[in-house]
């Protein structure tokens, strides 16, 4: 009898030694004890929290609270690190012929939140008529915290271009941004403030005066052109020491300064490859075409040297060519050379008495009558056609010319004489019996 035990009451006894708590769960008994983890409040309504919820359910519970933070988590850019960008619909990037982008200090989600804004504060600024503006992209910028926006100038009607006039007027404010003259003012609050505007596509190209140079209005007449495989940007950002080594490289004098545009074909200030147009001013007034001269002779001479451009930061100099006007003015300074006077008929060279005498027209020598033999007279010449001259001495001119020293008769004066016709019609015959009259007088004296 003293060995008989009770197996309800030997199993209510280890229960009470494992714990205060115990349960069963599906005959296995659970027990929670006062083991010093967790207080008799705790472990009462830990006991109570078990009754309510099996196994599974806990299970159910934890992969459930671990698929929302990976949710959450996804969601966060930041946090996964995934780019979030803005691109307009291929069809509208295509038809914005004119397109220009610029960096704003905000984040991108921020900026997608009020697109139709920005649109309006760029048409604000713009203020071109007929037109319109359409972000086409918004991509994170390698700027922490800022965002490269590109957007688009189009044309309200599908069927016709922005007018010519407007364009002109959009390409001299695009410039102007370009180059830091003006600012695009946006919403402060919404959007900070804006920096580096580029230009990347306009139709007809585009002329740009770097920084530090003189004004469209002040430059003279191009000189040169050369290409280089830059940008405008990177000329731009480089303007002072390309001037200034372009300026050694042709052997400038301390009073003469270089001057140049900068132009792109296809209207882009990030996109390769620009023409540089060059020109050179003096203090002193324009260049004469001498000093052209030696110009057009160095840039022929260092055009092989890189025209003393670095190579490393602006690439190679290409196709360099003289302007029309550089051309012209060196061909009107070369003096034209006076044609060669014809040699003599030996060979020798002609001088200046050999020339041909000039024969007076009212003076001319008279031929010498052939003589007579004595005893033979002549027969009597043919009487002379009627002239009634005033003067005798006037219708005769002298039996031998006067010497070459004299001055009887200049030839500006020969051409005045008076009545050349009287001196024409002379008696070819009258010489004849002034020289029978002299043979007889002879021959009666002796």
């Amino acid at each position: 009898m003293g060995k008989f035990s009770n197996p309800n009451l030997h199993k209510k006894q280890i229960g009470i030694g494992v714990g205060d708590a115990s349960w069963t769960i599906d005959g296995i008994g659970v027990g929670v004890g006062n083991s010093g983890i967790f207080c008799d409040r705790c472990s009462l309504r830990l006991r109570r929290l078990c009754d309510h919820f099996s196994f599974k359910c806990a299970l159910v519970s934890i992969l459930g609270f671990a698929a929302f933070l990976s949710w959450i988590f996804w969601i966060l850019p930041a946090s996964r690190g995934v780019d979030v960008r803005y691109d307009a619909p291929d069809s509208v990037q295509r038809s914005a012929t004119i397109q220009a982008s610029f960096k704003l200090q905000k984040g991108v989600p921020e900026l997608i939140m009020n697109i139709k804004r920005l649109e309006y504060d760029i048409y604000g600024e713009i203020s071109v008529p007929d037109t319109k503006v359409v972000v086409l992209s918004m991509h994170k910028s390698e700027s922490p915290g800022c965002t490269n926006v590109v957007f688009g100038v189009l044309s309200n009607s599908s069927t016709s271009p922005i007018n010519p006039v407007d364009q002109s007027l959009l390409r001299s404010l695009f410039i102007e941004l370009f180059l830091q003259q003006s600012n695009l003012t946006l919403t402060a609050a919404l959007f900070g403030q804006t920096s580096d505007f580029e230009i990347l596509v306009f139709p007809g190209g585009l002329t740009v005066i770097p920084a530090n140079s003189a004004s469209i209005w002040k430059i003279p007449n191009i000189l040169f052109n050369f290409i280089l495989n830059n940008s405008i940007t990177e000329i731009q950002e480089n303007s002072f020491e390309f001037r200034e080594q372009l300026k050694h490289g042709l052997r400038l004098g301390s009073h003469e300064n270089i001057y140049v545009q900068v132009s792109n074909k296809n209207g882009s200030t990030v996109y390769p490859q620009v023409t540089v147009h060059a020109s050179v001013m003096s203090d002193l007034g324009i260049l004469l075409p001498d000093r052209l001269k030696e110009l057009a002779t160095v840039i022929a001479t260092f055009r092989a040297k890189n025209l003393g451009l670095d190579y490393m930061v602006f690439g190679d100099v290409k196709s360099v060519s003289l302007s029309s006007y550089m051309r012209e003015s060196i061909e009107a300074a070369s003096p034209t050379p006076s044609p060669a006077p014809s040699p003599g008929p030996n060979g020798e060279p002609p001088s200046p008495s050999s020339a041909p005498p000039v024969s007076h027209p009212y003076i001319s020598r008279p031929k010498r009558p052939p003589a007579h033999p004595k005893g033979n007279p002549s027969p009597a010449p043919a009487p002379a056609p009627h002239l009634p001259p005033k003067n005798l001495k006037s219708q005769f001119p002298p039996a031998f010319p006067p010497s070459s020293g004299g001055n009887l008769v200049s030839s500006e004066a020969s051409r005045v004489l008076p009545f050349p016709a009287a001196v024409a019609t002379q008696n070819p015959y009258a010489g004849i019996w002034v020289w029978g009259a002299l043979v007889v007088i002879f021959k009666v004296m002796f």
